[in-house]
């Protein structure tokens, strides 16, 4: 087994390799962490939703400082029932019971049973060898064990990940850890809306804490809830963590000497959600025993003292420097970089001893003259204790270890601030500094991270020959013509995007997949002929949020040809022909490159691209691969939401118009989308991201007299973000700056002004500059600025007046007015619904075979009302032939049996057209009984283990058993 020495008292925590989902525990007074552990070297058949996990690893600590890697401690073809090479080793955790350590851990089982089943391992030592367990728990399905031994002896699994109010589990084990003790148990008293996983409990003076990560309205955030016992039901009590701007976040709690800690991951160092870094930080409890929101830091936890290394980049505050990514042969990290004369960085607690210090280490790199580091305490006017002088190493990766002698001395813990001093623009990169002391004699030892490379993980292909032949193919020396299909996924270059099979109906092949923002794809050599080009075409599909397609020439930030937006297409497999017009002209050979934006991860899928030109007739004309298709044009598609603007169409508008900035002429880092809350129909801006910026051309200033600016907003995050409004650049003169605060959620919308303090007159262009901490800042619906020029400016718009703006929202089209042609397609409908039996458009109650009516409890639906209410109304829509979709009249939403980790749950989550988890087969099985199908999976029933809720049940056969069949009541 190797061990590693890792002198990092910063976040993150491991910078040698990726580490994801920690779990802190203590035992025998150390610290353990027992991470999950991401890896950059899958191909594309390996890994699970774009992550890519082969092992375990495990670290220790003492000091919160030190950190020892102790190896793998699990291999992913280790585990018995696992099924092998399939790099899907998700969370784990470790627990001692009775003289044992029990490491717990989801795997891919080999009889696919079930998409994770959980594993045990045991050992006599925290740190291994585990043995496995021949088979794994019996009884349960899911990912994310978290494990909790009360003070009786009683162990207690939680688990799962999912939607709907089943997703979280709770059961008790037998004595001997591997069996579960009775059957498992929803987690109750917890907010059911949005994905839910990582449960994680803990207990403090008598208080149970339920502790789990959710997506709600601000991405992925760790709430809690409490309890007296360890089974619940609980009592929500908020968020412990808001969102930091990952793809995902996994946590734990640890009391460790005295002090309470929060293990967390964040995705700073590779800058992508697939490749994660654990980091912590400290916490707090109100007396009343809530948690005081942790906010995550860059310093972390740690005292660093003599020989230890010193990651200034950590910083508690800089000036006239920035912080990046490490470049050059360094290990994975963080550098100080743009340094300029005068610049500072503050770094707190660092142990100082007896004060006998020696000499002070500087990693550091410089392309030009070099300068030197001053290291000072408390602030950058502080006494000085040392100075090194830096100098020209070659270039700015090129890295090199400068020391100095401390002239000065200090004693004990104190903050240092590194100050530095130069002649030129930019000066040096400093990565870490490290100091020796007379009273920590090993402080003079090298250690190995001053002098390793970065390491490069490494997995081995264990695929079969068979597997081989289907790895995608690269690029190859052919030149691509208009009116061909442009097989993208053959590539010469790509970032956050995977190459992966093709899903059905496309033809066998490959697609670009596991699409986030900020990806690309790069092709070279197009030829596109004399130019004339017409649209640009792409075979796209969505199962969630969508996002937009960029075309641009030659580089990720090259100039723009053309633009689509892609909506969410009704699912993975449902492929959808998207056509737009070029905006821009080229003409013979040229590298492309797509570039992909959008909130967030997995955006779509793409399969293939395709460009027409009048130059080419036969271009114009549908290839084979896009018939049976609608060739879906952006520009023209009316749907029945506000059609997404995304061009200035508006005249010049002046003082006291409402500006609807939506109708943009240029946008980056935010997105359009359909106007939500109580206001007028229309469009709004959101997934605004911090350095975001709209451009709106043609605002008429008049002579200048300007007085103030409006904006209506939304947020739904607790810090402010700020909205800058420049002249005629991204760089222009400031006209005014707002500070938007929460409003109380995204749909809460609020009326937020500021003076002008700038100058503009006449016909202008206003940039709108997003500025704020991370991902979703807020919500821009319109803008209104008021001038003496305009006396009537300076009064209330009738959509900025007190009460409910709600009074101006006109009526959805199509209310009590039925045209012929409505008429007609109802009567048709009903007549289906006679021929087959179903009762179409009539608000009826379903009750189950079990004696109870269904019922709609917020998302979730069960058999468990005795009378009919509101709750119990239903109506029937026909979609095709005996396929319908069922709508509660009390929520207005369909019935939806989406897969997740722990079975089908059905609920009532969507408003709107029916999706394809919303669509069930209605089959008579006697004179008023029937069944319902779900189309992704099998018959609907009753759930009677689990409170009755509806399931769909995979593999179900058809049958009048009474949790299978329903019947009408009118």
């Amino acid at each position: 087994m190797i061990f590693i020495n890792i002198a990092i008292a910063q976040n993150p925590i491991v910078t040698h390799m990726y580490t994801a989902d920690p779990t802190a525990r203590v035992f025998d007074g150390k610290l353990y962490v027992y991470p999950s552990h991401d890896v950059d070297v899958c191909n594309e058949l390996q890994g699970s939703n774009g992550f890519c996990m082969p092992d375990y690893h495990m670290f220790s600590t003492e000091d919160m400082v030190n950190w020892k890697d102790h190896g793998v401690i699990m291999d992913q073809n280790e585990v018995p029932w696992g099924g092998k090479d399939q790099y899907g080793m998700w969370a784990p955790d470790c627990i001692y019971k009775d003289g044992t350590y029990y490491y717990y851990y989801p795997g891919v089982p080999a009889d696919k049973s079930a998409f994770r089943r959980i594993g045990v391992a045991t050992s006599k030592s925290p740190t291994g060898p585990f043995k496995q367990v021949s088979h794994y728990i019996k009884g349960i399905q899911g990912i994310d064990p978290g494990l909790f031994v009360d003070d009786d002896g009683k162990a207690y699994l939680y688990y799962g990940g999912g939607n709907g109010k089943g997703a979280l589990k709770v059961v008790e084990l037998k004595d001997n850890m591997i069996e579960i003790k009775g059957k498992a148990k929803d987690v109750e008293g917890i907010v059911y809306k949005g994905y839910r996983e990582a449960s994680f409990l803990f207990k403090r003076n008598d208080i149970y804490y339920f502790t789990y990560a959710r997506i709600g309205d601000n991405n992925y955030q760790i709430e809690y809830a409490i309890a007296d016992n360890p089974i619940g039901p609980f009592e929500y009590k908020g968020v412990a963590m808001e969102n930091i701007g990952n793809g995902t976040n996994h946590h734990s709690f640890v009391e460790y000497k005295s002090q309470w800690y929060l293990f967390y991951h964040d995705w700073s160092i590779s800058d992508n959600n697939r490749l994660r870094s654990m980091c912590v930080d400290k916490m707090e409890f109100n007396e009343d025993g809530t948690i005081i929101p942790v906010k995550p830091t860059l310093r972390g936890v740690g005292t660093p003292k003599a020989g230890d290394i010193i990651q200034i980049d950590r910083h508690n505050g800089i000036e006239k420097a920035k912080v990046s990514i490490v470049q050059g042969n360094q290990p994975r990290g963080f550098q100080l970089d743009y340094i300029e004369n005068n610049g500072w960085v503050k770094f707190d607690r660092v142990n100082f001893g007896d004060g006998s210090l020696q000499e002070l280490k500087v990693r550091a790199s410089s392309e030009n003259s070099g300068g030197v580091l001053e290291l000072r305490t408390g602030n950058q006017d502080g006494p000085l204790l040392a100075s090194v002088t830096i100098e020209n190493t070659g270039s700015w990766n090129t890295w090199k270890t400068f020391t100095g002698k401390f002239t000065g001395t200090t004693q004990g813990v104190k903050d240092i601030v590194c100050v530095f001093k130069g002649k030129d623009s930019y000066l040096f990169n400093v990565n870490w500094i490290k100091f020796s002391a007379g009273d920590v004699p090993e402080s003079n030892n090298t250690l190995a991270y001053e002098l390793q490379e970065a390491p490069k993980p490494s997995v081995k292909n264990k695929l079969t020959e068979e597997e081989l032949l289907r790895i995608p193919k690269k690029r190859g020396e052919g030149i691509a013509k208009i009116g061909e299909i442009i097989q993208i996924d053959e590539h010469n270059g790509i970032e956050n995007a995977r190459i992966s099979p093709t899903q059905k109906p496309q033809p066998k092949g490959f697609q670009v997949g596991h699409i986030d923002d900020k990806g690309w794809i790069k092709y070279d050599r197009v030829d596109f002929g004399e130019g004339n080009l017409k649209d640009f075409k792409a075979m796209v599909s969505a199962g969630e949020r969508g996002g937009t397609l960029e075309l641009r020439l030659d580089a990720k930030d090259g100039p723009i040809l053309a633009s689509m937006d892609i909506e969410n297409t009704g699912g993975w497999n449902k492929w959808k022909l998207i056509s737009v017009p070029f905006t821009e002209q080229t003409n013979g050979v040229k590298d492309i490159v797509c570039t992909f934006k959008g909130d967030g991860a997995n955006l779509y899928n793409i399969n293939w691209i395709r460009f027409t030109s009048s130059s080419v007739p036969s271009s114009l004309e549908a290839h084979p691969l896009e018939k049976g298709y609608t060739n879906t044009n952006i520009s023209t598609t009316k749907t029945k939401k506000v059609p997404v603007a995304n061009k200035k169409q508006n005249p010049i508008v002046k003082a006291g118009d409402i500006i609807q900035i939506d109708k943009h002429s240029g946008i980056d880092n935010a997105r359009i989308t359909p106007v939500e809350g109580d206001q007028p129909l229309g469009n709004q801006v959101g997934y605004i991201n911090d350095g975001g910026w709209l451009k709106y051309a043609g605002v008429d200033f008049g002579k200048g007299k300007l007085k103030t600016m409006k904006a209506l907003a939304s947020s739904g995050v607790s810090q402010d973000g700020i909205l800058e409004i420049r002249i005629d650049s991204l760089t222009g003169p400031v006209l005014v700056s707002i500070k938007i605060p929460n409003t109380g959620g995204w749909k809460k919308w609020k009326l937020v002004s500021a003076p002008i303090t700038g100058k503009a007159e006449g016909i202008k262009d206003i940039y709108c500059l997003f500025k704020g901490k991370g991902k979703n800042l807020y919500n821009l619906n319109w803008l209104r600025f008021s001038s003496d020029d305009v006396p009537s400016s300076k009064k209330a718009h009738p959509l900025e007046k007190s009460g409910s703006v709600s009074a101006a929202v006109p009526k959805a089209s199509g209310g009590s007015t039925e045209t012929p042609k409505d008429r007609a397609r109802r009567l048709r409908d009903i007549a289906k619904g006679k021929k087959i039996g179903i009762p179409l458009g009539q608000i009826m109650a379903i009750k189950s075979g079990v004696g109870k009516y269904l019922s709609v409890q917020g998302e979730n639906i069960a058999a468990t009302a005795d009378a009919i209410g509101e709750k119990e109304r239903f109506t029937v829509l026909s979609v095709s032939g005996n396929v319908v979709a069922i709508k509660s009249m009390a929520t207005n939403k369909l019935f939806s049996a989406r897969l997740n980790q722990d079975g089908i749950p059905v609920i009532a989550s969507h408003s709107g057209e029916p999706q394809d988890w919303e669509k069930f087969t209605w089959q008579k099985i006697g004179e008023i009984q029937f069944t319902l199908k779900a189309h992704n999976s099998g018959l609907l029933q009753v759930n009677e283990d689990n409170q009755n809720s509806l399931t769909a049940g995979k593999g179900s056969k058809l049958s009048i058993k009474g949790i299978l069949a329903f019947e009408i009541i009118k």
